[in-house]
């Protein structure tokens, strides 16, 4: 049975059946007796189709094995294999399996014959062969043997007419032996002439080959020479270049080590100087001895430096605190210019000019820093 039909067959019963069973299952729960009879007819139904589709493949297997394709029935064999419900639908597909392998097997056989028979008959013909080549080399001695009898005759016929032919041929061929030798030793004069004039020549080139070469040779050592000469002027120049750079680079530094220690004694004068004032500055500062002075109803501030050699600043300015302890009050000022003078109105003083509601000779002053003039 075609493979379409089969699956339209079975869904057309399958939806009867069920049409059927759901319009009676209002009616009653348990089916009747007709319903079942119509269900298992469906069944059966079923049932011949399977069976149908068994025999087909069976058969087509058969066809299959029949013609040594063995694939295709494998293929059926298996498609058979899932109709075989029942025993004896089990026993028919083994059958065929066991058609199948005898098949194989026949083959097998067959195969194996052809080939030995192919064997045989390539032995057979190689006898064959051998034997017709036994027979053409009897067929041939016979027939050398004959030719061999007829030739004596004819030898002994011709033998005294063949030594005077061959001693008129040997005479023949001694003259053309003397004059080939004389051919080639005339040839052999030549080629040794040649020779000789060739080597003459050989020798003349490699002669002037070798004075082409000594020229060369010549050549390069005095152009090496040359550039021997001129590498050596270039270094001795670049000796000298480098010689005068190291020079004046030293000259460069010693000029700079120079400049470097003038300025460094210049920072050291300075430094002494510098701390040469300022000790200076200090022994001022500790000698200086102030007062206040009432100097025609003005205030005046005076005193005396102390006495420090030798002088590190030719002026100074002396600043100074002056403070009152009645009022607590206090002032500062700067005697300019200032220079060592005793008390007295008409000297080196600074007025001043806070009212700090002390007396003269009550005020208190105190030189608090000494520097040099600006």
């Amino acid at each position: 049975m075609k493979s379409f039909i089969k699956p339209v067959i079975v869904a057309f019963s399958l939806l009867s059946v069920t049409n059927y069973a759901y319009s009676k299952a209002a009616d009653s729960n348990q089916p009747s007796e007709q319903e079942m009879k119509a269900m298992l007819d469906m069944l059966d139904q079923l049932d011949e189709l399977d069976r149908m589709d068994f025999r087909e493949a069976l058969r087509q297997a058969s066809s299959c094995i029949s013609s040594r394709l063995y694939s295709c029935a494998q293929e059926r064999l298996s498609e058979a294999s899932e109709y075989a419900n029942s025993e004896s639908d089990k026993a028919q597909l083994a059958r065929v399996r066991n058609d199948l392998e005898s098949e194989r097997k026949l083959e097998a056989k067959e195969i194996a014959l052809a080939k030995q028979r192919k064997r045989e008959a390539e032995r057979r013909e190689c006898e064959r062969q051998r034997e017709v080549a036994r027979l053409r080399r009897l067929e041939m001695e016979r027939e050398m043997e004959s030719d061999d009898n007829l030739a004596m005759n004819t030898f002994m016929q011709g033998l005294s007419q063949g030594l005077s032919d061959l001693a008129e041929r040997n005479a023949q061929r001694n003259l053309e032996i003397n004059s080939a030798i004389r051919q080639a030793n005339a040839m052999q004069e030549q080629q040794r002439r040649e020779y000789l004039e060739e080597q003459r020549r050989a020798r003349e080139r490699e002669a002037e080959w070798q004075r082409k070469q000594q020229r060369y040779e010549d050549q390069q050592r005095a152009l090496a020479e040359q550039k021997r000469k001129a590498e050596q002027e270039r270094r001795r120049e670049l000796e000298l270049a480098r010689k005068r750079e190291a020079e004046q680079l030293a000259r460069q530094r010693e000029k700079e080590r120079q400049q470097q220690e003038k300025e460094r004694q210049l920072q050291a004068e300075k430094l002494a100087k510098q701390q040469a004032k300022k000790a200076y500055l200090d022994k001022l500062l500790s000698g200086t001895r102030l007062g206040a002075m009432n100097c025609y109803g003005e205030i005046h501030i005076g005193g005396q430096l102390p006495k420090v050699e030798p002088k590190a600043v030719g002026c100074v300015d002396v600043h100074y605190r002056v403070s009152c302890p009645v009022s607590a009050r206090s002032t500062t000022g700067v005697l300019d210019y200032f220079t060592s003078f005793d008390m007295g109105c008409f000297g080196d003083t600074d007025k001043l000019t806070s009212d700090l509601g002390c007396k003269a000779e009550e005020l208190k002053v105190r030189a608090v820093k000494v520097t040099e003039c600006r």
